[in-house]
């Protein structure tokens, strides 16, 4: 089978390859490619060529590239990612070249978020070929951007907004530009693969003729091992995957802690991720709308000394904030299944997340931890910052018993969600059947 997978990043083994630095974002990619590379075998022998953006000076990239005896096609083409709600035809010509010289059996798209998803699917010449795989729907993501935010910073408009033209309600119209290609994407393609019964009914509300594949992700190869010993960890502390934008909620995080404050001083959230806090005399010509009202707010509630900006960390780095944390928060106005959770279920750190998109799908409130009503109700900003902040201090006052037993069902539920092989065997089914499919 000749296999086409249209990437958001370029690939971990694609970057070592050509001496160029790799991106953290979605490692669960080089846990997949590596698996399918290494085990490929004769009866559904693949041939996997791979396709991603690049920056102009790379665009037209071709190189074959081995890993394990194996050999793989590496393409970019040239989007800029940075401003993706901008469609260039550039990219649609230069991903319909790459799917002519592949001529592939299954073109697999990961992700339906970035216009080469549409462009991919405006390309092949047989739409049955086409399997896109859900990681979030930024479709929907759209509405619900604005995550209870008040008016006025809703409203406000920065200098660095101005000259960026990238206020908070820009940022929410982009989101929904991306949002409708991502919907035409969806309504062309015949296969969808997802994880949830959010993104399931989602999308066959979007195109009830495609066939659906439920299939689960990998996560990345550091998570399966260790597990969180609350002895190791350091009481009180929160770890936050990212809150870098709205719809990450660590506005209801900051609300929360405020109030825990009082009883537990020593309250600490990390946060990891893109920083959007600016300090220093000339920040405010670098600071938005959001990460002034996170600013605001750690002034008003005094909580500087409660809260820590990581920066982007690399996947090890990550672990260790994962297992010296009291607690793992999503605190998402919208997710699908976020492979922070899963990593942090996995690690068997006591969780607190939203009940919100398709997180349920993935986590149960009533014995993995603790699931809370999030900002799909009708629950206003302060009703939902009380919710989290009486699920953590749920967390922080639970014995050991009760938190080894929310781990063991969080290790073993995250475990089968997450299974390497499981989730390796279930991908060459889909690929033989909508493989298989065409040739009838």
């Amino acid at each position: 089978m000749r296999i086409l997978w249209i990437c958001n990043i370029m690939p971990p083994l694609v970057a070592k390859h050509m001496h160029l630095p790799g991106s953290n974002k979605e490692g669960w990619i080089d846990g997949i490619m590596r698996k399918l590379l290494s085990e490929n075998k004769e009866d559904s022998k693949i041939e996997l060529s791979v396709a991603f953006p690049v920056i102009k000076a790379l665009s037209g990239l071709r190189e074959e590239i081995e890993f394990e005896n194996t050999k793989f096609m590496a393409y970019g083409f040239y989007e800029d990612v940075s401003r993706p709600e901008i469609y260039d035809p550039e990219t649609e010509e230069t991903i319909g070249q790459i799917i002519d010289e592949v001529s592939p059996d299954v073109i697999h798209i990961f992700g339906s978020e970035f216009g080469h998803a549409y462009a991919a699917v405006q390309k092949a010449t047989d739409r049955s070929k086409v399997l896109i795989g859900i990681q979030g729907l930024i479709s929907l993501y759209a509405k619900a951007y604005m995550s209870q935010l008040p008016k006025r910073v809703i409203n406000r408009v920065t200098f660095r907004d101005i000259i960026k033209r990238d206020s908070i309600k820009r940022q929410q119209e982009k989101f929904f530009i991306r949002g409708d290609r991502e919907i035409k994407a969806i309504e062309m393609a015949g296969n969808i693969t997802g994880r949830t019964p959010w993104d399931h009914d989602e999308t066959q509300r979007i195109n009830p003729g495609e066939k659906y594949y439920k299939m689960n992700e990998t996560l990345r190869g550091s998570f399966y091992e260790d597990r969180w010993n609350r002895k190791e960890a350091v009481p009180h502390t929160i770890f936050m995957s990212q809150g870098d934008y709205p719809i990450k909620g660590l506005h209801f995080m900051l609300l929360a802690i405020k109030d825990l404050k009082v009883k537990y001083p020593d309250i600490r959230v990390n946060v990891a991720g893109n920083v959007i806090i600016r300090t220093g005399l000339l920040s405010f010509l670098k600071e938005s709308s959001y990460g002034k009202y996170i600013k605001e707010l750690i002034n008003k509630y005094d909580l500087w000394d409660n809260i820590t900006f990581l920066g982007r960390l690399s996947s090890e780095e990550m672990k260790a904030e994962y297992l010296k944390a009291n607690v793992y928060v999503c605190s998402s106005s919208i997710e699908n299944s976020p492979n922070s959770l899963g990593e942090a279920m996995i690690l068997g750190v006591p969780c607190v997340a939203a009940d919100v998109g398709g997180v349920r799908g993935i986590f149960d409130g009533e014995n993995d931890g603790i699931l809370y009503e999030g900002s799909e109700g009708n629950l206003c900003l302060e009703e939902i910052s009380e919710n989290l902040r009486a699920s953590v201090e749920k967390i922080f006052e639970s014995s050991d018993e009760e938190l080894n037993k929310m781990a063991e069902s969080a290790i073993r539920h995250a475990g089968k969600n997450h299974d390497p092989q499981a989730n390796y065997d279930r991908l060459i089914e889909i690929y033989k059947d909508i493989a298989n499919r065409g040739k009838q």
